[in-house]
């Protein structure tokens, strides 16, 4: 009996140090970042990238082409780009491409990256999959 008792408890003691440890994602493989991002752990365990000096989220647009934002005028108002400086190098999954008129931006896994205008750090606004826009998931 006390062998049996003292196998169950091992048992969920086992159970109770794994669980925390299984419930969290993995960071992705590849951290180097701009760095104007910074990649943060959630409550649910899960990754987001967001802008380092606002921890606002960051967004991709589905309309979007590999390499190419389609996101100009009162889009880019409303979204404006995640701007790299002239002078500013591809890391990682990281790229920077030329916008139309020569600005430049970051793009990670060459999807053009965007904050929302009206976000705060803890209210994101710009998440609307209905018009192609989601959040940057590692």
């Amino acid at each position: 009996m006390r062998t049996r008792c003292l196998t169950l408890l091992h048992s969920v003691l086992l159970l109770l140090l794994v669980s925390p440890a299984t419930a969290s994602e993995q960071p992705p493989a590849n951290l180097s970042s701009p760095g104007e991002v910074a990649l943060q752990q959630t409550q649910d365990g899960k990754y987001r990238y967001v802008y380092a000096t606002t921890n606002v989220r960051l967004y991709v647009y589905d309309k979007d082409a590999p390499g190419k934002s389609n996101c100009t005028g009162g889009c880019a108002l409303a979204w404006p780009p995640l701007a790299a400086n002239e002078d500013d190098q591809s890391i990682g999954d990281w790229t920077v491409i030329e916008r139309e008129g020569g600005a430049k931006q970051w793009a990670y896994k060459g999807q053009p990256v965007y904050r929302f205008y009206h976000d705060s750090a803890n209210d994101p606004q710009g998440y609307r999959p209905e018009d192609g826009w989601h959040f940057l998931e590692p």
